[in-house]
C-alpha cells in the first residue's frame, strides 16, 4: 500500500437487543480486539433486578456499550449506529428500530431463537402480522440473514420462504473454561457406585440448574428423584435456580420424603454454577418447547457431564448427538429422563465417555472463540458484496463445486447451514 493510498474503513458491526449478558460478552470482547472492526453493543433496556441479583451485571461497563436510552431520552448516538453500521446484528429489538435499514437495503442479520414455542405465541405472531411483516418479509430480501440460535428456527422461517440459504447456525456462547485440565475434571467427579448396597464413597451428583419456570419443568426432576430413590439408587440431586415454583418444588421434596437426596439450593450467582457443574456427574434439562436455547447444556459439557436433556430444547439438536456426547429423552417424559440417568448412573464407563465427548463439543467448536472468528468472516464476505447463495448455494460441501461469490462455508457448528 503506497503513502498516498487511503487506510480501509473498519468494518463497524453492531448488535443491538435488549441487554448484555455474560452469555454475549465472550463473542463480543473477541470483535472489539479486532484492530479493523468497529464493535458495539447497543442494550434497549435495563437488566432485570432478578438477574442482577444473579451477577449478570457484572460486565456491564464495557466499552462498546451503548445504551439505546439515557435518562429516558433516546440516544442519538445509538440510532445513529443502528441507521449506518456496516452490518446490523439484530437480537430482541422492536422492528421500527431497524426497519428502514433494511428497506434501504444494508446487511441486516436476525438473531433468534425459535419463535412457535407454543399457540399462543403462534396465534400473536399470526394475529399481529408481526410473523408475515416483520420476519417471513424482510426474510426473503437478500440482504437479511438468519442466525439460528436454536435448532428449530431455521425450518420455521425457510418452510415459509424466508431466509432460505441464508440460514447459519448459531446459540449462545458462556465463556469457555480449560482449568481443569480435563483428566483432572474427571478425576474429581464423585466416583462411588449408584448401588445403595455398595459401600464405595458417593453418593453420585446429579444437578438441575434453571430458572423454575412451568415450562422449564422442575417438577421434572423431583419425580426422577422418587423413582430413583424408590428403586434404591444412591445420588445427591442438587437444584439451582430461583422463581416462582420455588414453593411447590419445596413442598414436593417433603411429600415425597426427599430431603435426603434432594437438595434445594435455590439462587446461585452465576459465577458460582461453574463449580458445582464440575463437581456434577450429570445434568439433567427438562425444558420443553418454551425453551429457546439454554446455555446451561454448553456450561455442563465444559465441565464434562453427562448431559440428560429434552429434545424439544433449543441447543439440544445442536450441541448433543444421543448417545454420543450425551442422551437425549422425549420432552416431557419422566419414563424417558429416569431411564436415561439409570443407564448413566449405572455405568461409569459411559459417563466418562459422554462426558469426554460433550468437552471436546464445546472445547473444539461451540466455543465464542470459533463462533466469533466465523462470524466475523460471514460478516466481511457479507459487506464486500458476496452472493449468499453463490453458483452452487450454501449447500455445496464440496470446495470444489463452491465459488469465489460464495459465503465461508462450515461442515459443523457455529455459522454452518441451518
Amino acid at each position: 500500500m503506497s503513502a498516498n493510498t487511503p487506510k480501509p474503513k473498519p468494518l463497524h458491526i453492531a448488535f443491538v437487543s435488549n441487554f448484555l449478558t455474560h452469555h454475549q460478552t465472550p463473542m463480543s470482547d473477541y470483535l472489539v480486539a479486532q484492530k479493523d472492526v468497529t464493535y458495539h453493543f447497543i442494550a434497549l433496556e435495563p437488566m432485570l433486578a432478578e438477574r442482577k441479583a444473579l451477577g449478570w451485571d457484572e460486565e456491564i461497563t464495557q466499552p462498546y456499550l451503548v445504551q439505546y436510552e439515557e435518562g429516558g431520552v433516546v440516544n442519538d448516538a445509538a440510532t445513529k449506529i443502528i441507521a449506518e453500521c456496516d452490518i446490523l446484528m439484530v437480537g430482541r429489538a422492536p422492528f421500527e428500530l431497524f426497519a428502514k435499514r433494511i428497506e434501504a437495503g444494508k446487511p441486516t442479520i436476525y438473531y433468534t431463537d425459535h419463535l412457535l414455542k407454543n399457540v399462543k405465541a403462534h396465534f400473536e405472531l399470526r394475529r399481529t402480522g408481526r410473523l408475515t411483516n416483520e420476519y417471513l418479509r424482510p426474510g426473503m430480501l437478500p440482504n437479511t440473514y438468519l442466525l439460528a440460535a436454536s435448532g428449530f428456527v431455521a425450518a420455521e422461517m425457510n418452510e415459509r420462504g424466508a431466509f432460505i440459504d441464508r440460514s447459519f447456525k448459531w446459540g449462545y456462547f458462556p465463556e469457555t473454561h480449560h482449568r481443569p485440565p480435563l483428566d483432572e475434571l474427571i478425576a474429581g467427579k464423585p466416583t462411588g457406585a449408584a448401588s445403595s448396597r455398595s459401600d464405595t464413597d458417593g453418593p453420585l451428583e446429579i444437578a438441575w440448574v434453571a430458572r423454575t419456570l412451568d415450562w422449564k419443568h422442575p417438577e421434572m426432576a423431583i419425580f426422577m428423584a422418587r423413582r430413583l430413590r424408590d428403586k434404591g439408587y444412591r445420588f445427591k440431586l442438587r437444584m439451582l435456580g430461583t422463581g416462582p415454583e420455588d414453593e411447590r418444588i419445596e413442598r414436593m421434596i417433603v411429600r415425597y420424603g426427599l430431603d435426603t437426596c434432594v437438595d434445594f439450593v435455590g439462587a446461585v450467582h452465576a459465577s458460582d454454577v461453574k463449580d458445582y457443574l464440575n463437581a456434577a456427574n450429570i445434568l439433567i434439562f427438562t425444558s420443553d418447547l418454551n425453551e429457546g436455547w439454554g446455555a446451561v447444556v454448553n456450561e455442563a459439557m465444559n465441565a464434562a457431564c453427562t448431559v440428560v436433556a429434552s429434545n424439544k430444547a433449543g441447543a439440544v439438536p445442536y450441541l448433543i448427538e444421543d448417545d454420543v456426547n450425551g442422551l437425549v429423552f422425549r420432552s416431557g417424559s419422566v419414563d424417558g429422563l429416569t431411564t436415561h440417568v439409570m443407564r448413566a448412573l449405572d455405568d461409569a464407563a459411559l459417563r466418562e465417555r459422554l462426558g469426554r465427548a460433550a468437552y471436546a463439543t464445546i472445547v473444539d467448536e461451540w466455543n465464542p472463540e470459533v463462533a466469533a472468528a466465523r462470524l466475523l468472516a460471514l460478516c466481511r464476505a457479507i459487506a464486500a458484496g458476496t452472493d449468499p447463495a453463490g453458483a452452487t448455494g450454501q449447500t455445496a460441501t464440496d470446495p470444489a463445486d463452491r465459488t469465489a461469490t460464495d459465503l465461508p462455508y462450515y461442515a459443523s457448528g457455529p455459522v454452518s447451514p441451518a
